[in-house]
């Protein structure tokens, strides 16, 4: 039997858990809250914000192999409401770390009883299931999320010294010793690793990764929007569209940058939430008139976005695949991005968007500008990024990663 775990849920696990449900695997699932995708659904028309739970449903017909373990998750989302409890002694380190960790342990439990043959565990949370894999002689498969944390900090603190004022929105540089030894070791325990990118997979060290371990299968992609492009009149600015974090591991710095160095007419959109301490450079830019801040939205929000924007810019430092790049490829956004998440396997740099270094904003610029004085070649790179976009469904990805699992 396969045994699945994921504290909180994403689309990709999602994914997985149907093409599992599709297939003759025998396999149980275990997380802190999971619904009923139908439920958050039927429960979406008469209470809209429940739809921000739809990425800890399933679709499943049964829970005879469906366990939840909330308790952790429901205090841990019950102070980040009630803040003044949060620092309370008995409930101040229950953080999502915590979360995972309690998982871990409580999953690991489940595979002592000695009738798991595999465990599918990701990054943060696969320390005690896998120990106790290895223990029962159960295969430990390890999906990596993002760059390996080594080698995703050293391009980050390359950036604190290109944006020194920009540093402490690195959240990831502030882990402590404890949690990246974590990493390490669950990397190194792993049978074989899944990751969504051909960048995360050069990301990991070999001293750690055992030759032909290591799997790509990108996510599938949107449903492609069957509207007709949107189009640009020769007076009209191009317009951008940003969506995530408003941190310079997202390279929003060179947003600031590649934009106030534009000699085009353009406006903006930026979706993410911004970090505690504003740089002042983003303050000064958020307040420009091309600029439109929308902060946290919806995933429709998000789309709708994407559709009515000529050119999605993301030009980040480190990633792990970025679904939001896929998402602009199938909405028609002309994508012009840096080759450090799964652009890198899609964008075929000049012809059906721009795969960019990171940390060079001059490339940017030099593309957004091409993109505005060629308006024809420009919808002719969202014709053919959609085309992409059509040939790789999550129908697709679901196959894939059965058949790998399928013979291990």
């Amino acid at each position: 039997m396969l045994l699945l775990s994921h504290p909180t849920g994403n689309p990709n696990l999602r994914a997985l858990f149907e093409g599992l449900s599709e297939s003759e695997l025998n396999f149980e699932f275990h997380g802190t809250l999971v619904f009923k995708e139908k439920w958050i659904n039927d429960l979406t028309r008469y209470f809209p914000r429940i739809n921000r739970l739809i990425h800890r449903s399933l679709n499943y017909k049964s829970r005879e192999n469906v366990y939840g373990h909330p308790t952790y998750e429901l205090v841990r989302l019950f102070l980040k409401r009630a803040y003044f409890l949060s620092k309370a002694p008995l409930v101040k380190n229950i953080d999502i770390d915590f979360v995972y960790n309690k998982l871990d342990e409580k999953v690991a439990s489940y595979v002592s009883r000695g009738d798991v043959e595999c465990v599918y565990c990701y990054e943060d949370g696969a320390l005690n299931t896998f120990k106790a894999a290895g223990r029962v002689g159960a295969t430990k498969i390890y999906e990596l999320p993002i760059a390996y944390h080594r080698f995703a900090r050293s391009l980050q603190l390359a950036e604190c010294e290109r944006y020194p004022n920009w540093a402490a929105t690195m959240l990831a540089l502030s882990d402590t010793k404890e949690k990246l030894d974590r990493k390490t070791e669950e990397l190194h325990l792993a049978s074989k690793v899944i990751v969504a990118s051909s960048f995360t997979k050069k990301s990991l060290p070999n001293e750690l990764v055992r030759p032909g371990c290591v799997s790509v299968i990108p996510y599938g992609f949107p449903p492609v929007k069957s509207r007709s492009l949107i189009g640009r009149g020769s007076e009209e600015p191009l317009r951008l569209a940003f969506v995530g974090q408003i941190d310079q591991r997202k390279g929003f710095a060179d947003v600031i940058v590649i934009c106030n160095a534009l000699r085009i007419p353009w406006t903006i959109d930026v979706i993410g939430a911004i970090p505690r301490l504003l740089p002042k450079e983003l303050t000064a830019f958020l307040s420009r008139k091309e600029v439109n801040f929308l902060g946290v939205r919806s995933h429709m929000e998000v789309i709708n976005t994407l559709l009515r924007s000529h050119c999605f810019l993301f030009p980040t430092i480190v990633e792990g695949y970025g679904l939001v790049v896929s998402e602009a490829m199938a909405s028609g956004s002309v994508v012009v991005a840096s080759e450090n998440c799964m652009a890198a396997d899609f964008i075929q740099n000049g012809k059906n968007g721009f795969c960019l270094p990171s940390s060079k904003p001059d490339l940017y610029v030099e593309a957004l500008e091409f993109l505005y004085d060629n308006e024809d070649i420009r919808k002719e790179y969202a014709q053919k990024a959609q085309l992409v976009a059509s040939s790789y469904t999550w129908q697709d990805y679901k196959r894939r990663i059965v058949n790998e699992l399928s013979y291990l």
